[in-house]
């Protein structure tokens, strides 16, 4: 017997390990970002409405950012899930959306017929998506009370999701404000 024949697969066993070790512990969706712990980039960006909103604008309140794109298939499942959040949280959680890439009058649309009640903002060259790091639509950002990035989720926002992080998104903001 040639030592080749049991050498080769001998040496692909480790990688073998590390791929089954990665597919069952690791979470497929979690992209590691830098910005996690880090302040939210501010912002000044328009609105469909014509307005224009700064992230310091928005108090004390703790904000979920989403940037989406009319264009994104993902984005149509997350919609619903999203006017839902909004009106379970309003008050206690700010969700604002960012139209990534996209027009007004596609946004505009969208909103008409689908629904939700939230500020969107306008993000057409994609720069504010540039520096919270964005990949791709649809991801979502969120963002303690004293504006840092508690969690970032690259893909479609799901149940699980928001079961998991809006509690800790609103328990540190209760540390914080105890000054913990």
């Amino acid at each position: 017997m040639k030592p080749w024949r049991i050498v080769v697969p001998l040496a692909g066993l480790p990688l073998v390990l590390l791929l089954a070790w990665g597919l069952e512990y690791r979470d497929p969706h979690a992209v590691p970002t830098p910005l996690v712990g880090t302040s939210a980039p501010d912002f000044a960006k328009e609105t469909l409405t014509g307005d224009t909103l700064r992230l310091a604008e928005l108090g004390n309140t703790p904000v979920v950012i989403n940037f989406w794109a009319s264009w994104c298939i993902p984005c149509r499942d997350e919609h619903p899930l999203l006017v839902d959040f909004e009106q379970q949280f309003r008050g206690r959680v700010r969700l604002v959306s960012v139209l990534y890439e996209d027009t007004k009058s596609n946004g505009l649309r969208w909103y008409k017929e689908r629904g939700g009640d939230w500020t969107n903002l306008l993000d057409p060259r994609g720069r504010m998506a540039i520096d919270y790091g964005v990949r791709g639509v649809p991801e979502t950002f969120f963002i303690t009370r004293d504006r840092h990035i508690l969690y970032h989720h690259p893909a479609p926002v799901t149940p699980d999701i928001l079961d998991l992080w809006v509690p800790r998104l609103l328990m540190a903001d209760s540390a914080s404000s105890r000054g913990s």
